[in-house]
Order: C-alpha cells, then structure tokens, then sequence
C-alpha cells in the first residue's frame, strides 16, 4: 500500500489500471477460445446435419447451418470490434507509467504529474476499483484513498462474490451450450 494519503490514489489508479489489463486480457482470451469452439461445433453440425434434421423433424437442417455459421462470424466481427487486446495495452502503459511516478521520491509534483497523465489514457471501471479495496480485503490489507481508509463494505463484498460467481457460470454456459444442445437433437 502507498507511504502517504497524498500517493494513495496513485496507487491505487495503478492497481485498478492493472485490474482492468487483466480482466480485458482474460475477454480476449475467452472470446477466442468461445469463437474456436462455436466454429468447430459448427462443423460438426455440418457433417451430421443428416441425422440432425431426422431427429429434429421439418426444420431445415442446412438452414440451420447456414444461421449458426453467420451467427459465429457475426459475433466474431463484433468481439473483434471491442478491441480488449488493444485497450489491454493502453492500460498496461498507462499502469507502468503510473507505477513509476510512484517509485520517483525524487519527482516534484506527482500528483500534478497523475493527473496530466490520466489525461491520457481512458477511465478504468468502478468494478476495477472494487475489486483493489475486496483483494486487499482477502488479503488482510486495508487500502487508502486520499481520503483514509477506504471502508469494506457488506455490499461490495457481496457484489464481488456475485460478479466473480456469475462470470464462471455465463462462461460455463456458453462453453456448454454448443454440446449440449447437439446431444439434445
């Protein structure tokens, strides 16, 4: 944690900016993978499209097809248009350069210096913010702000626990719902 109230948000804007790389990185990855396994799922639909349209009835197998292939390529152009590898990127400078303005004792002005910075770089999520204060929690460690100690409360532990349980279960889902809905036809 910082030496002083007057770096506290210097810090803690570098741990969230480092929050914000990591969780962008982690949509990357996730969209990736999820876009691999919808066009390999994909692919088995096509070559099983004869047995699938036997045991589903009159829907159109092939037509079928067609609309889960587009789907994926349309999906793929809009999680390519959310940029997260870029945007992870501007958050990594932005949390290097951060972290060493706080390392610099020997900088005048600092935090004139944070704040021309921060001018620079886009806003990290309140959920990025969150998530420093409930790790320091985990971790027995308190964390500042200008302010003092910032206060853990009930509802941010209780909204860190649901956000970290319901990424797992929508990442679960849909991972799962391309094998499961072939087993059911």
């Amino acid at each position: 944690m910082s030496d002083s109230n007057e770096l506290a948000p210097l810090w803690l804007t570098a741990k969230a900016r480092i929050n914000s790389e990591r969780r962008l990185r982690a949509y990357a990855l996730i969209s990736h993978l999820l876009l691999t396994w919808y066009a390999f799922w994909s692919i088995v639909f096509s070559v099983y499209q004869s047995k699938i349209g036997g045991a589903i009835g009159d829907v159109d197998a092939a037509n079928l097809g067609i609309i889960l292939s587009v789907l994926t390529f349309g999906l793929s152009l809009v999680i390519s248009g959310f940029k997260f590898e870029e945007r992870a990127s501007t958050y990594r400078e932005c949390y290097l350069k951060l972290q060493s303005l706080y390392r610099n004792k020997d900088a005048a002005n600092r935090l004139s210096t944070y704040h021309d910075l921060l001018d620079h770089y886009p806003n990290h999520s309140t959920s990025d913010n969150d998530r420093v204060i409930f790790d320091g929690w985990l971790r027995n460690q308190r964390v500042s702000n200008s302010n003092g100690l910032i206060p853990v409360t009930v509802l941010l532990v209780a909204t860190q626990i649901a956000r970290r349980l319901a990424a797992w279960i929508i990442t679960a889902a849909l991972f799962l719902a391309p094998p499961v809905a072939f087993m059911c036809t």
